[in-house]
């Protein structure tokens, strides 16, 4: 059986552009706990280039939030739709590790005072280079 800490979680992106891509090279660097399967981006040439990389395109949004193997979904979006893809990432059941900004300093505050921490990662796994964020 596989223990909490040598899980390997499943990844979704929302959005697929630009902070996106970031993120995917940090994950293409080895990280082994983290495996990406697929994005959801409101541009079908987005989404096409989702699949030249190699992951699965989903339709919509509601379909890669429905999708059981998907732990985690990073928001990569802008801002001011993070607050709502959160909550609808949240409904959905999925854990989330990184939030950039919301709409404002209130949504930043409302969502940090509401979203639950659902996973725990060891402080030794725990990447603090900021050019990894």
């Amino acid at each position: 059986m596989v223990g909490v800490s040598e899980k390997i979680y499943t990844l979704g992106i929302i959005g697929y552009g630009g902070m996106a891509s970031n993120h995917r090279k940090q994950l293409e660097k080895g990280n082994v706990r983290v495996r990406l399967k697929g994005v959801y981006d409101i541009d079908e040439s987005r989404r096409e280039a989702a699949v030249n990389d190699g992951y699965v395109a989903y339709d919509s949004c509601e379909a890669l939030l429905s999708d059981k193997e998907i732990d985690i979904i990073l928001v990569a979006t802008p801002n001011n739709s993070h607050k709502e893809l959160c909550l609808k990432a949240l409904a959905a059941g999925k854990h989330q590790i990184r939030l950039v900004l919301a709409d404002g300093v209130q949504d930043q505050i409302w969502l940090f005072g509401n979203v639950p921490q659902r996973i725990k990662i060891p402080e030794d796994q725990i990447d603090t280079d900021p050019s990894a964020l």
